[in-house]
Protein backbone atom coordinates (compact mmCIF):
# COMPACT_ATOMS: atom_id res chain seq x y z
CA UNK A 1 0.00 0.00 0.00
CA UNK A 2 2.79 2.19 0.93
CA UNK A 3 4.71 1.90 -2.49
CA UNK A 4 1.32 2.94 -4.31
CA UNK A 5 0.51 5.49 -2.31
CA UNK A 6 3.55 7.91 -2.67
CA UNK A 7 3.17 7.72 -6.45
CA UNK A 8 -0.40 9.24 -5.77
CA UNK A 9 0.25 11.47 -3.42
CA UNK A 10 3.02 13.01 -6.07
CA UNK A 11 0.45 12.95 -8.78
CA UNK A 12 -1.89 14.96 -6.12
CA UNK A 13 0.94 17.40 -5.75
CA UNK A 14 1.42 17.84 -9.61
CA UNK A 15 -2.44 18.62 -9.67
CA UNK A 16 -2.31 20.99 -7.07
CA UNK A 17 0.37 22.90 -8.87
CA UNK A 18 -1.11 23.40 -12.14
CA UNK A 19 -4.25 24.24 -10.12
CA UNK A 20 -2.66 26.97 -8.47
CA UNK A 21 -0.79 28.33 -12.09
CA UNK A 22 -4.62 28.13 -13.33
CA UNK A 23 -5.99 30.26 -10.67
CA UNK A 24 -3.04 32.64 -10.45
CA UNK A 25 -1.40 32.67 -13.33
CA UNK A 26 1.98 32.79 -12.18
CA UNK A 27 4.36 30.16 -13.79
CA UNK A 28 6.73 29.75 -10.96
CA UNK A 29 4.05 27.08 -9.80
CA UNK A 30 4.54 25.12 -12.80
CA UNK A 31 8.16 24.30 -11.52
CA UNK A 32 7.16 22.92 -8.02
CA UNK A 33 6.36 19.14 -10.14
CA UNK A 34 9.77 19.16 -11.91
CA UNK A 35 11.25 20.25 -8.31
CA UNK A 36 9.17 17.21 -6.43
CA UNK A 37 10.37 15.18 -9.11
CA UNK A 38 13.86 15.97 -9.13
CA UNK A 39 13.48 15.39 -5.45
CA UNK A 40 11.98 12.02 -6.30
CA UNK A 41 14.82 10.45 -8.17
CA UNK A 42 17.18 11.49 -5.85
CA UNK A 43 16.40 10.07 -2.57
CA UNK A 44 13.76 7.70 -3.16
CA UNK A 45 14.23 4.04 -3.34
CA UNK A 46 15.54 2.35 -6.90
CA UNK A 47 12.34 0.78 -6.77
CA UNK A 48 10.12 3.21 -6.84
CA UNK A 49 11.63 6.51 -8.64
CA UNK A 50 10.36 4.84 -12.14
CA UNK A 51 7.01 5.72 -10.84
CA UNK A 52 7.95 9.31 -10.67
CA UNK A 53 8.86 9.45 -14.58
CA UNK A 54 5.75 8.01 -15.42
CA UNK A 55 3.83 10.65 -13.60
CA UNK A 56 5.76 13.74 -14.74
CA UNK A 57 5.38 12.70 -18.11
CA UNK A 58 1.52 12.27 -18.14
CA UNK A 59 1.89 16.35 -17.08
CA UNK A 60 4.63 17.12 -19.09
CA UNK A 61 2.82 18.10 -21.88
CA UNK A 62 0.20 20.66 -20.24
CA UNK A 63 3.40 21.95 -17.89
CA UNK A 64 4.88 22.74 -21.40
CA UNK A 65 2.04 24.77 -22.90
CA UNK A 66 1.06 26.34 -19.56
CA UNK A 67 4.37 27.64 -19.01
CA UNK A 68 4.98 28.74 -22.79
CA UNK A 69 7.68 26.37 -23.81
CA UNK A 70 10.34 27.65 -21.07
CA UNK A 71 13.29 26.06 -21.60
CA UNK A 72 14.07 24.33 -18.34
CA UNK A 73 10.38 22.70 -18.17
CA UNK A 74 10.74 21.88 -22.05
CA UNK A 75 13.77 19.13 -21.64
CA UNK A 76 12.45 18.78 -17.78
CA UNK A 77 11.97 14.98 -18.50
CA UNK A 78 14.75 14.47 -20.06
CA UNK A 79 17.00 16.10 -17.58
CA UNK A 80 15.19 13.65 -14.74
CA UNK A 81 15.86 10.46 -16.64
CA UNK A 82 19.48 11.61 -16.87
CA UNK A 83 19.79 12.78 -13.18
CA UNK A 84 18.91 9.05 -12.67
CA UNK A 85 21.72 7.48 -14.21
CA UNK A 86 24.15 10.02 -12.92
CA UNK A 87 22.50 9.29 -9.23
CA UNK A 88 23.51 5.89 -10.10
CA UNK A 89 26.41 5.79 -11.04
CA UNK A 90 27.33 8.08 -8.73
CA UNK A 91 25.94 5.32 -5.87
CA UNK A 92 28.45 2.55 -7.46
CA UNK A 93 31.65 4.90 -7.18
CA UNK A 94 31.04 6.04 -3.61
CA UNK A 95 28.94 3.45 -1.70
CA UNK A 96 30.87 -0.26 -0.68
CA UNK A 97 27.58 -2.24 -0.39
CA UNK A 98 26.28 -1.38 -3.37
CA UNK A 99 24.79 -3.70 -5.56
CA UNK A 100 26.46 -4.26 -8.60
CA UNK A 101 25.10 -3.30 -12.41
CA UNK A 102 22.21 -5.43 -13.96
CA UNK A 103 23.42 -5.40 -16.96
CA UNK A 104 20.57 -6.55 -19.50
CA UNK A 105 21.28 -8.33 -22.60
CA UNK A 106 22.06 -6.27 -26.18
CA UNK A 107 23.88 -3.61 -24.37
CA UNK A 108 26.21 -3.52 -27.30
CA UNK A 109 24.02 -2.89 -29.93
CA UNK A 110 22.90 0.02 -27.19
CA UNK A 111 26.73 1.08 -27.18
CA UNK A 112 27.29 0.86 -31.17
CA UNK A 113 23.99 3.32 -31.32
CA UNK A 114 24.76 5.71 -29.16
CA UNK A 115 28.33 5.95 -30.94
CA UNK A 116 26.65 5.99 -33.73
CA UNK A 117 24.09 8.93 -33.48
CA UNK A 118 27.60 10.78 -31.84
CA UNK A 119 29.05 10.53 -35.22
CA UNK A 120 26.04 12.00 -36.65
CA UNK A 121 26.68 14.88 -34.95
CA UNK A 122 30.02 15.82 -37.05
CA UNK A 123 27.77 14.54 -40.66
CA UNK A 124 28.69 17.09 -43.34
CA UNK A 125 25.69 17.77 -44.46
CA UNK A 126 24.34 18.54 -40.97
CA UNK A 127 22.93 21.58 -39.45
CA UNK A 128 25.16 22.52 -36.16
CA UNK A 129 26.62 20.98 -33.04
CA UNK A 130 23.57 22.43 -31.15
CA UNK A 131 20.63 20.40 -33.43
CA UNK A 132 22.95 17.37 -32.84
CA UNK A 133 23.14 17.23 -29.41
CA UNK A 134 19.21 18.39 -29.47
CA UNK A 135 19.02 14.94 -31.28
CA UNK A 136 20.04 12.86 -27.87
CA UNK A 137 16.44 14.00 -26.61
CA UNK A 138 14.89 11.86 -29.08
CA UNK A 139 17.41 9.17 -29.71
CA UNK A 140 19.35 8.25 -26.74
CA UNK A 141 17.58 10.01 -23.54
CA UNK A 142 14.53 7.35 -23.21
CA UNK A 143 16.48 4.67 -24.10
CA UNK A 144 17.96 4.40 -20.57
CA UNK A 145 14.32 3.42 -18.97
CA UNK A 146 15.54 0.31 -20.71
CA UNK A 147 18.26 -0.28 -18.85
CA UNK A 148 16.92 1.51 -15.32
CA UNK A 149 14.04 -0.94 -15.72
CA UNK A 150 15.83 -3.99 -15.77
CA UNK A 151 18.71 -2.92 -13.44
CA UNK A 152 16.19 -1.03 -10.78
CA UNK A 153 12.83 -3.56 -10.39
CA UNK A 154 13.87 -6.09 -7.90
CA UNK A 155 10.33 -7.96 -7.40
CA UNK A 156 7.41 -8.52 -9.15
CA UNK A 157 5.49 -6.26 -6.57
CA UNK A 158 7.96 -3.69 -8.37
CA UNK A 159 6.78 -4.51 -11.62
CA UNK A 160 2.59 -4.60 -10.49
CA UNK A 161 3.34 -0.78 -9.01
CA UNK A 162 4.29 0.65 -12.37
CA UNK A 163 1.44 -1.26 -13.65
CA UNK A 164 -0.92 0.19 -11.24
CA UNK A 165 0.68 3.96 -11.51
CA UNK A 166 -0.02 3.35 -15.21
CA UNK A 167 -4.12 2.66 -14.80
CA UNK A 168 -4.40 5.77 -12.93
CA UNK A 169 -2.53 7.91 -15.38
CA UNK A 170 -4.83 6.42 -17.96
CA UNK A 171 -7.93 7.21 -15.39
CA UNK A 172 -6.39 10.69 -15.60
CA UNK A 173 -6.17 10.93 -19.44
CA UNK A 174 -9.28 9.44 -19.72
CA UNK A 175 -11.65 11.23 -17.48
CA UNK A 176 -9.73 14.95 -18.68
CA UNK A 177 -10.49 13.72 -22.52
CA UNK A 178 -14.69 13.19 -21.69
CA UNK A 179 -14.58 16.61 -20.09
CA UNK A 180 -12.57 18.77 -22.93
CA UNK A 181 -14.77 16.80 -25.45
CA UNK A 182 -17.95 17.59 -24.07
CA UNK A 183 -16.30 21.57 -23.55
CA UNK A 184 -14.99 22.16 -26.93
CA UNK A 185 -11.86 23.99 -27.37
CA UNK A 186 -12.97 25.96 -24.72
CA UNK A 187 -11.51 23.84 -22.37
CA UNK A 188 -8.34 24.17 -23.46
CA UNK A 189 -8.47 27.93 -24.23
CA UNK A 190 -9.84 28.95 -20.81
CA UNK A 191 -6.66 27.66 -19.65
CA UNK A 192 -4.00 29.44 -21.96
CA UNK A 193 -4.21 31.35 -25.17
CA UNK A 194 -1.03 29.21 -25.76
CA UNK A 195 -3.22 26.12 -26.98
CA UNK A 196 -4.61 28.26 -29.41
CA UNK A 197 -1.30 26.86 -31.84
CA UNK A 198 -1.26 23.19 -31.60
CA UNK A 199 -5.01 23.81 -32.35
CA UNK A 200 -4.74 25.40 -35.21
CA UNK A 201 -7.28 25.92 -38.09
CA UNK A 202 -7.52 22.43 -38.10
CA UNK A 203 -8.67 21.02 -34.83
CA UNK A 204 -11.40 23.47 -33.92
CA UNK A 205 -15.23 23.44 -33.58
CA UNK A 206 -16.82 20.24 -34.45
CA UNK A 207 -12.99 18.77 -35.39
CA UNK A 208 -11.86 19.47 -31.89
CA UNK A 209 -9.36 16.46 -30.12
CA UNK A 210 -8.99 16.16 -26.39
CA UNK A 211 -5.59 17.02 -25.40
CA UNK A 212 -5.93 15.25 -22.22
CA UNK A 213 -3.02 16.49 -20.01
CA UNK A 214 -0.91 16.51 -23.13
CA UNK A 215 0.34 19.24 -25.89
CA UNK A 216 -0.82 17.54 -28.74
CA UNK A 217 -5.01 17.39 -30.11
CA UNK A 218 -5.35 13.52 -29.57
CA UNK A 219 -2.79 12.45 -27.60
CA UNK A 220 -4.79 10.90 -24.96
CA UNK A 221 -5.44 7.59 -27.67
CA UNK A 222 -1.72 6.95 -27.15
CA UNK A 223 -1.85 6.89 -23.37
CA UNK A 224 -4.78 4.02 -24.55
CA UNK A 225 -3.57 1.81 -26.63
CA UNK A 226 -0.05 2.02 -24.41
CA UNK A 227 -2.00 0.75 -21.09
CA UNK A 228 -4.85 -1.22 -22.79
CA UNK A 229 -3.03 -4.24 -22.69
CA UNK A 230 -2.38 -3.83 -19.01
CA UNK A 231 -5.99 -3.65 -18.10
CA UNK A 232 -6.14 -7.10 -19.59
CA UNK A 233 -3.69 -8.33 -17.52
CA UNK A 234 -5.02 -7.00 -14.65
CA UNK A 235 -8.23 -8.19 -15.25
CA UNK A 236 -6.47 -12.11 -15.49
CA UNK A 237 -4.36 -11.36 -12.50
CA UNK A 238 -7.27 -10.30 -9.77
CA UNK A 239 -9.60 -12.54 -9.75
CA UNK A 240 -12.15 -10.43 -6.87
CA UNK A 241 -15.25 -9.04 -8.81
CA UNK A 242 -15.06 -5.77 -7.98
CA UNK A 243 -11.70 -5.24 -8.99
CA UNK A 244 -12.95 -6.60 -12.59
CA UNK A 245 -16.16 -4.54 -12.33
CA UNK A 246 -13.64 -1.65 -12.21
CA UNK A 247 -11.37 -2.51 -15.00
CA UNK A 248 -14.30 -2.99 -17.38
CA UNK A 249 -15.36 0.15 -16.51
CA UNK A 250 -11.59 1.75 -17.21
CA UNK A 251 -12.19 -0.41 -20.47
CA UNK A 252 -15.40 0.93 -21.83
CA UNK A 253 -14.41 4.83 -20.99
CA UNK A 254 -11.23 4.25 -22.20
CA UNK A 255 -12.42 2.91 -25.93
CA UNK A 256 -15.30 5.91 -25.84
CA UNK A 257 -12.06 8.03 -25.29
CA UNK A 258 -10.65 6.69 -28.16
CA UNK A 259 -13.81 6.71 -30.50
CA UNK A 260 -13.45 10.88 -29.14
CA UNK A 261 -10.25 11.61 -29.91
CA UNK A 262 -10.26 10.86 -33.43
CA UNK A 263 -6.94 8.54 -34.30
CA UNK A 264 -7.43 5.50 -36.41
CA UNK A 265 -3.55 4.56 -35.67
CA UNK A 266 -4.07 4.60 -32.37
CA UNK A 267 -7.61 3.01 -32.39
CA UNK A 268 -5.94 0.21 -34.43
CA UNK A 269 -2.97 -0.14 -32.03
CA UNK A 270 -5.26 -0.54 -29.14
CA UNK A 271 -6.91 -3.09 -30.54
CA UNK A 272 -3.82 -4.87 -31.65
CA UNK A 273 -2.15 -4.00 -28.05
CA UNK A 274 -5.32 -5.73 -25.87
CA UNK A 275 -5.19 -8.44 -28.20
CA UNK A 276 -1.73 -9.82 -28.33
CA UNK A 277 -1.74 -9.47 -24.48
CA UNK A 278 -4.91 -11.52 -24.13
CA UNK A 279 -4.10 -14.49 -26.90
CA UNK A 280 -0.50 -14.99 -24.67
CA UNK A 281 -1.59 -14.48 -21.32
CA UNK A 282 -4.28 -17.46 -22.68
CA UNK A 283 -2.77 -19.00 -25.43
CA UNK A 284 -3.98 -22.61 -24.39
CA UNK A 285 -7.48 -20.94 -23.76
CA UNK A 286 -8.20 -19.73 -27.51
CA UNK A 287 -12.14 -19.83 -26.29
CA UNK A 288 -11.43 -16.77 -23.62
CA UNK A 289 -8.90 -14.93 -26.60
CA UNK A 290 -12.45 -15.16 -29.20
CA UNK A 291 -14.60 -14.42 -25.77
CA UNK A 292 -12.40 -10.99 -24.94
CA UNK A 293 -12.11 -9.84 -28.76
CA UNK A 294 -16.06 -10.62 -29.50
CA UNK A 295 -16.75 -8.52 -26.00
CA UNK A 296 -14.28 -5.58 -27.42
CA UNK A 297 -15.70 -5.17 -30.70
CA UNK A 298 -19.33 -5.14 -28.78
CA UNK A 299 -18.17 -2.69 -26.72
CA UNK A 300 -17.02 -0.40 -29.29
CA UNK A 301 -19.61 -0.72 -31.81
CA UNK A 302 -22.01 -0.11 -28.85
CA UNK A 303 -20.31 3.10 -27.60
CA UNK A 304 -20.17 3.83 -31.75
CA UNK A 305 -23.87 4.13 -31.63
CA UNK A 306 -24.24 5.75 -28.43
CA UNK A 307 -22.21 8.66 -28.76
CA UNK A 308 -23.57 8.82 -32.86
CA UNK A 309 -27.13 9.06 -31.39
CA UNK A 310 -26.35 11.35 -28.10
CA UNK A 311 -23.72 13.90 -29.78
CA UNK A 312 -24.68 15.20 -33.01
CA UNK A 313 -21.16 16.56 -33.64
CA UNK A 314 -20.36 12.85 -33.30
CA UNK A 315 -21.44 12.36 -36.74
CA UNK A 316 -18.31 13.93 -38.26
CA UNK A 317 -15.85 11.80 -35.88
CA UNK A 318 -17.77 8.81 -37.16
CA UNK A 319 -17.45 9.85 -40.70
CA UNK A 320 -13.69 9.82 -40.18
CA UNK A 321 -13.65 6.58 -38.30
CA UNK A 322 -15.29 4.75 -41.02
CA UNK A 323 -12.00 4.94 -42.60
CA UNK A 324 -10.54 2.59 -40.89
CA UNK A 325 -12.56 -0.23 -42.40
CA UNK A 326 -11.23 0.93 -45.63
CA UNK A 327 -7.88 -0.63 -45.30
CA UNK A 328 -6.95 0.24 -48.75
CA UNK A 329 -7.32 3.93 -48.15
CA UNK A 330 -5.87 3.09 -44.07
CA UNK A 331 -2.49 2.10 -45.72
CA UNK A 332 -2.37 4.21 -48.59
CA UNK A 333 -2.76 7.13 -46.11
CA UNK A 334 0.69 8.21 -45.53
CA UNK A 335 2.69 6.06 -47.77
CA UNK A 336 3.69 9.15 -49.72
CA UNK A 337 6.57 7.69 -51.90
CA UNK A 338 7.82 6.42 -48.46
CA UNK A 339 10.02 3.81 -49.82
CA UNK A 340 11.38 5.14 -52.99
CA UNK A 341 11.81 8.47 -50.15
CA UNK A 342 14.31 6.10 -48.36
CA UNK A 343 16.39 4.84 -51.41
CA UNK A 344 16.42 7.85 -52.77
CA UNK A 345 18.13 9.62 -49.31
CA UNK A 346 20.39 6.05 -49.16
CA UNK A 347 21.72 6.02 -52.49
CA UNK A 348 22.41 9.85 -52.09
CA UNK A 349 23.91 10.27 -48.67
CA UNK A 350 23.89 6.22 -47.38
CA UNK A 351 25.08 7.38 -43.92
CA UNK A 352 21.92 10.53 -43.98
CA UNK A 353 21.73 13.80 -43.94
CA UNK A 354 22.34 14.90 -39.75
CA UNK A 355 20.11 15.03 -36.95
CA UNK A 356 17.41 17.08 -36.03
CA UNK A 357 16.24 16.91 -39.61
CA UNK A 358 12.74 15.28 -39.32
CA UNK A 359 10.07 15.61 -36.54
CA UNK A 360 9.36 18.02 -33.64
CA UNK A 361 12.98 19.02 -33.67
CA UNK A 362 12.80 20.26 -37.66
CA UNK A 363 10.54 23.15 -36.26
CA UNK A 364 13.03 24.82 -33.59
CA UNK A 365 15.52 24.68 -36.34
CA UNK A 366 13.74 25.13 -38.90
CA UNK A 367 15.93 28.54 -40.06
CA UNK A 368 19.12 26.46 -39.96
CA UNK A 369 17.45 23.71 -41.84
CA UNK A 370 16.07 25.96 -44.10
CA UNK A 371 19.57 27.76 -45.02
CA UNK A 372 21.49 24.91 -45.45
CA UNK A 373 22.79 24.23 -49.12
CA UNK A 374 22.99 20.48 -49.13
CA UNK A 375 19.30 19.43 -48.05
CA UNK A 376 16.49 21.71 -46.55
CA UNK A 377 13.13 21.76 -45.16
CA UNK A 378 11.49 18.80 -47.47
CA UNK A 379 12.62 16.29 -44.75
CA UNK A 380 11.19 17.67 -42.15
CA UNK A 381 7.99 15.83 -42.29
CA UNK A 382 7.56 12.01 -42.55
CA UNK A 383 4.90 11.22 -40.03
CA UNK A 384 6.76 7.89 -40.79
CA UNK A 385 9.39 6.68 -38.39
CA UNK A 386 11.70 4.30 -40.87
CA UNK A 387 11.50 7.26 -43.28
CA UNK A 388 12.59 9.56 -39.91
CA UNK A 389 15.69 7.25 -39.00
CA UNK A 390 16.41 6.25 -42.38
CA UNK A 391 17.08 9.97 -43.44
CA UNK A 392 18.97 11.23 -40.19
CA UNK A 393 20.94 8.46 -39.26
CA UNK A 394 21.30 6.83 -42.62
CA UNK A 395 21.92 2.55 -43.56
CA UNK A 396 24.26 1.93 -40.32
CA UNK A 397 21.90 4.01 -37.95
CA UNK A 398 18.87 2.53 -39.36
CA UNK A 399 20.01 -1.23 -38.75
CA UNK A 400 21.48 -0.50 -35.48
CA UNK A 401 18.36 1.58 -34.12
CA UNK A 402 15.55 -1.40 -35.27
CA UNK A 403 18.17 -3.74 -33.95
CA UNK A 404 17.90 -2.29 -30.65
CA UNK A 405 14.17 -2.42 -30.91
CA UNK A 406 13.36 -5.32 -32.35
CA UNK A 407 15.61 -8.19 -30.47
CA UNK A 408 14.27 -7.47 -27.06
CA UNK A 409 11.13 -7.92 -27.67
CA UNK A 410 12.04 -11.15 -29.85
CA UNK A 411 13.85 -12.65 -26.71
CA UNK A 412 10.33 -11.60 -24.69
CA UNK A 413 8.47 -13.56 -27.18
CA UNK A 414 10.69 -16.32 -27.62
CA UNK A 415 10.81 -17.05 -23.71
CA UNK A 416 7.05 -17.46 -24.13
CA UNK A 417 6.89 -19.68 -27.07
CA UNK A 418 9.01 -21.99 -25.00
CA UNK A 419 8.03 -21.59 -21.71
CA UNK A 420 10.52 -19.90 -20.18
CA UNK A 421 8.69 -17.12 -18.50
CA UNK A 422 7.72 -17.37 -14.61
CA UNK A 423 4.44 -17.96 -14.18
CA UNK A 424 3.74 -15.54 -11.50
CA UNK A 425 4.81 -12.93 -14.16
CA UNK A 426 3.33 -14.19 -17.23
CA UNK A 427 0.18 -11.68 -17.07
CA UNK A 428 2.55 -8.66 -16.88
CA UNK A 429 5.54 -9.84 -19.15
CA UNK A 430 2.46 -10.47 -22.20
CA UNK A 431 1.47 -7.12 -21.39
CA UNK A 432 4.46 -5.30 -22.22
CA UNK A 433 4.64 -7.45 -25.48
CA UNK A 434 1.43 -6.06 -26.43
CA UNK A 435 2.40 -2.86 -25.95
CA UNK A 436 5.42 -3.33 -27.97
CA UNK A 437 4.00 -4.91 -30.98
CA UNK A 438 1.84 -2.09 -30.74
CA UNK A 439 4.04 0.52 -30.97
CA UNK A 440 6.28 -1.11 -33.69
CA UNK A 441 2.90 -1.98 -35.93
CA UNK A 442 2.29 1.87 -36.13
CA UNK A 443 5.79 2.96 -37.09
CA UNK A 444 4.46 2.90 -40.92
CA UNK A 445 2.10 5.50 -40.28
CA UNK A 446 4.02 7.75 -37.28
CA UNK A 447 6.80 8.62 -35.96
CA UNK A 448 5.57 9.00 -32.37
CA UNK A 449 7.62 5.98 -31.19
CA UNK A 450 10.46 8.72 -30.98
CA UNK A 451 8.52 10.88 -28.47
CA UNK A 452 6.85 11.06 -25.16
CA UNK A 453 4.80 9.40 -23.73
CA UNK A 454 4.85 6.12 -26.38
CA UNK A 455 9.18 6.44 -26.42
CA UNK A 456 9.34 5.72 -22.55
CA UNK A 457 6.65 3.37 -21.90
CA UNK A 458 8.34 1.50 -24.43
CA UNK A 459 11.84 1.22 -23.81
CA UNK A 460 10.47 0.77 -19.78
CA UNK A 461 7.95 -1.55 -19.85
CA UNK A 462 10.64 -3.86 -22.61
CA UNK A 463 13.08 -3.45 -20.49
CA UNK A 464 10.50 -4.48 -17.24
CA UNK A 465 9.79 -7.65 -19.84
CA UNK A 466 13.00 -8.62 -20.37
CA UNK A 467 13.99 -8.63 -16.69
CA UNK A 468 10.86 -10.58 -15.69
CA UNK A 469 10.27 -12.94 -18.55
CA UNK A 470 14.28 -14.37 -17.73
CA UNK A 471 13.98 -17.94 -16.36
CA UNK A 472 16.90 -17.28 -13.74
CA UNK A 473 14.87 -14.78 -12.85
CA UNK A 474 14.88 -14.48 -8.84
CA UNK A 475 12.49 -12.72 -6.96
CA UNK A 476 13.68 -10.65 -4.13
CA UNK A 477 11.79 -10.34 -0.78
CA UNK A 478 9.10 -7.09 -0.86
Amino acid sequence: MKKILVPLVYIAIVIVSISVFILTQIKIFLFLPFVFGLAGVLFFPRRIILNFILIYICFDGMIKILSGYTTVLHIASDILVVVIGIRRLLELATVTTERALRIPPFALIFGAHVLWVTVEILNPYGIGLIPGLAAYKVYLTFLLLYFYAYDFLESKSDFMQLVLVSLVLLSIQVVFSIYQFSIGTSSVLSLSGNYAKPIGEKFVGLWFRPFGTGAVPGIPSVWIFLTMPFIVAMFFENRKLLSRALLTVLMILSVYALVICQVRASLLKAFVSSVVASALINRYQPAKVFVGLVATLMIYGGLQVFTYISNPKMAIVQERLQTVYDFKKLTEARQGGVLLSIATTWIESPFGIGLSRVGAASGVFYDKIKENKFYGTEFAFADNLYKAIATELGIPGTILYLMFVGFPLGLVIRRIIYEEVPIDNLNFVSASVGLATASIAGYGGSEGALYLPECAYFWLFIGAAVRFSDPNYNQSPD
